[in-house]
């Protein structure tokens, strides 16, 4: 996905602590309802802070009620718990038709399968 398609109008919210060290959500408003752009998770050679100032020039640290609720589901998530996510919240059109296809087909398989 290209940056600048968001460049003005991308959000982040940061998630920490998790068991995977922190976590970023990448998001925006689109037509009125927020969506996920993209999630970014830390890595051992890599924080999701230096990911962010590599990767990404533009954005503002922001949240809201709906952002906040998600948040809290993707720590549960990482913490182990059982937690079902909603599609509606991913901005999906940064995918190709394969990858929205795997996306798709992996929501409908339940937890542990």
């Amino acid at each position: 996905m290209k940056e600048d398609k968001w460049k003005f109008r991308m959000k982040i919210k940061i998630i920490k602590p998790t068991p995977f060290g922190s976590v970023v959500l990448i998001w925006s408003r689109v037509n009125k309802k927020v969506k996920i752009i993209r999630i970014l998770l830390s890595r051992p050679d890599l924080s999701v802070e230096d990911q962010l100032a590599n990767s990404y020039h533009h954005y503002e640290v922001s949240s809201c009620g709906e952002i906040d609720f998600l948040s809290e589901k993707i720590r549960d998530f990482l913490e182990g718990k059982d937690v079902k996510f909603s599609l509606d919240v991913v901005e999906l059109d940064s995918c190709s038709p394969f990858q929205k296809a795997v996306l798709c087909a992996e929501y409908q398989i339940p937890r542990g399968k």
